[in-house]
């Protein structure tokens, strides 16, 4: 049953899940879990820290995190703010860091205590102070120098906060930058918020006994778009803070995983570390194609094997999972890139790419593509984001792509 007053922004969702769903685990991340309730509370808190130290509606903050429930929590805070969470990936080193605090003007960072892939302060220090923000939040113990705090430090009062606007920005995506520097995908609270009930009523996420496993980075479109969708459908996902196959294993057998996306990489690795009884509780895997030659074949191996996978498609400027296979669908037809698309207000077309002529069913061209998750802008770059969005509110994909009889696209490569 449609909702008639859907939530519009991501506070408005989970206190909604909070009322709705109380102690339910939202997020079980090692011995962590945290019920929507405790999802609610500590993003409120946290909220409030955030404005005890200068943080306001429209600031920046930067969130340098690999996977765990913090990185969530401080996503919900900042958008009680109004504030943006800006997206850098773990992987990133100093001279990437710099350029995107800088190129934002971020007010604050929050970064991870060391890991055994990342020591985070050390980084840091490799970094000019004068390019760092003035407030640095580590999710270990206080440095003691004046600029710098621990998020636990900041989540100890409870103070409604509640500045949250469905059009102002949520998150800032960095985009791969392969001839440039990359830009930043902003998408606001509704484009966020809207999506992610889309995913979770197309995925099937909303049944009661969902657990999905969160092993993409967070910090992408890929990962997020997933645990958002969790969220929207009152579930639970369960964090891998960085891809193990034997762990991720362990995960799926333990908590009776029913469902996750992720890349070929990460499936071929998981498929050989299983065991035969791995998959049991798992129904179907969406996954994104991007190192084997021969999708169809990856797919029927990991079928044998009792894992059954689905073809995807997104991209950070409409947001990933934006189109999915039909589980029901043969395997050399559901293994392909592409599929039905999400959202029921989303829409797809192919044009041509010498005149932008419309193409029909079968014809190979450009994907266009628009709906309620596609981005509000690049952020700081007007230039791009008219070459991006046209006139009509469709993106140009840069990929090649056909349409099917029945509605479905398939992608077929880079343009």
């Amino acid at each position: 049953m449609t909702d008639p007053d859907p939530p519009s922004t991501l506070a408005e969702l989970i206190d909604r899940q909070a009322a709705i769903t109380g102690g339910k685990p939202a997020l079980v991340d090692g011995e962590q879990i945290l019920s929507y309730s405790d999802l609610a509370g500590q993003s409120m808190r946290l909220a409030f820290g955030f404005t005890q130290h200068g943080i306001a509606y429209g600031d920046r903050v930067g969130l340098w995190l690999p996977n765990t429930y913090i990185w969530i929590v401080s996503l919900l805070a900042l958008s009680r703010i109004g504030a943006t969470a800006v997206c850098i990936n773990t992987r990133f080193r100093a001279a990437e860091i710099s350029d995107i605090l800088a190129r934002t003007s971020a007010r604050a960072l929050v970064y991870a205590a060391s890991d055994s892939r990342t020591d985070y302060s050390k980084v840091l220090d490799e970094i000019s102070p004068d390019l760092l923000p003035d407030l640095l939040i580590t999710t270990g113990s206080s440095t003691g120098t004046p600029r710098s705090t621990s998020i636990h430090d900041l989540m100890t009062v409870a103070s409604p906060v509640d500045a949250a606007a469905p059009g102002n920005a949520a998150i800032m995506f960095t985009t791969s930058g392969t001839t440039s520097k990359p830009k930043f995908v902003v998408h606001d609270q509704l484009s966020l918020t809207r999506h992610a009930q889309d995913v979770a009523h197309a995925f099937g996420y909303a049944q009661s006994e969902t657990a999905l496993l969160q092993a993409l980075p967070l910090c992408g479109t890929f990962g997020l778009a997933q645990a958002l969708a969790v969220l929207a459908a009152g579930t639970t996902s369960v964090i891998l803070p960085k891809f193990d196959a034997c762990h991720a294993a362990e995960l799926i057998a333990r908590h009776r995983i029913t469902g996750f996306n992720g890349t070929d990489e990460m499936f071929a690795m998981l498929l050989a570390a299983a065991g035969p009884e791995t998959f049991r509780s798992v129904e179907c895997c969406g996954f994104a194609s991007f190192g084997i030659a021969d999708a169809i074949e990856f797919a029927r191996d990991a079928e044998q094997q009792g894992l059954k996978l689905a073809g995807l498609y997104g991209m950070s400027e409409v947001q990933a999972l934006f189109a999915r296979q039909p589980d029901d669908l043969p395997c050399e037809k559901r293994a392909l890139a592409g599929g039905r698309l999400t959202s029921p207000g989303a829409h797809a077309e192919i044009r041509d790419p010498a005149n932008g002529s419309l193409l029909p069913p079968g014809a190979s061209g450009e994907l266009y593509i628009k709906g309620p998750s596609r981005f509000s802008e690049y952020f700081g770059n007007p230039e791009a984001t008219k070459s991006a969005i046209g006139g009509d509110g469709f993106v140009r994909s840069g990929d090649l792509a056909h349409m099917t009889p029945d509605g479905r696209f398939i992608f077929e490569a880079r343009m």
